[in-house]
């Protein structure tokens, strides 16, 4: 389900349904007490006392492949099944596919040799500042829209399949969410706020609405209907 609604939402962005690059990154989150010994970890860097989930996705923030171990686990470590597992979903088109410093070492030459996938590293810049690094933003993005969700918060689950389970459904309802919005656009539907703000008394709600469906293009440019024409400010007339 997953898989059919990220091409959905790529050809409704006019992009190929099957993505030519990806992004992957992990994330630790603390473990609740149902979770037992032999799934959970220790990550020295981050201090969390739990599991850590490994996302790749595409230019778009869409996932391809999703792979939960403990947090003791290195990133080139998991990295390697997470690989696998994008190679079934995505195909042979995802490549290059960009990793932070933390994927380093006998994973490139690997990646290379088995899939034929160009892993390239995003380094952070020398000088200690605050900066986008390119093309890790997006997969930052989706790991913050997977923590929106309650349940993804902190691991509840006891087997790791289990909370592959819910980070799916989570990316599940963002996808959907993201393809409902495309095709409002496409279609010139309008949102229960926009309906009661063109029927309200305020004018700049008013004028807010008809400029945001103008944008939809569901009615033309123009002044607002049932309004006077008025002068610029500029004019004598005023």
């Amino acid at each position: 389900m997953l898989d059919g609604l990220r091409d959905r939402v790529r050809l409704a962005g006019a992009r190929v349904a099957a993505p030519s690059a990806a992004v992957m990154d992990s994330q630790s989150v603390r473990a609740a007490a149902t979770v037992g010994r032999a799934t959970r970890g220790w990550d020295g860097g981050k201090k969390v006392a739990g599991r850590k989930r490994h996302v790749v996705v595409d230019t778009m923030g869409l996932p391809l492949a999703v792979l939960v171990t403990p947090a003791s686990t290195q990133d080139r470590v998991a990295a390697r099944g997470l690989l696998r597992r994008m190679r079934d979903t995505a195909g042979k088109r995802a490549a290059p596919v960009w990793a932070d410093g933390g994927y380093t070492g006998p994973l490139l030459d690997w990646a290379r040799r088995t899939f034929g996938l160009v892993v390239e590293i995003v380094e952070r810049p020398r000088v200690p500042c605050v900066t986008v690094l390119p093309r890790r933003w997006v997969v930052e993005r989706s790991l913050a829209w997977i923590t929106g969700h309650r349940r993804c918060v902190r691991d509840y689950e006891r087997p790791p399949h289990h909370h592959e389970a819910m980070v799916r459904w989570s990316m599940i309802r963002i996808t959907s969410r993201r393809l409902t919005q495309h095709q409002q656009l496409g279609n010139g539907h309008l949102s229960n706020f926009t309906r009661s703000a063109r029927r309200g008394r305020s004018p700049l709600l008013r004028r807010a609405a008809f400029r945001a469906t103008a944008v939809a293009g569901a009615v033309p440019r123009g002044r607002l209907p049932g309004t006077a024409p008025t002068s610029p400010w500029w004019s004598a007339d005023r």
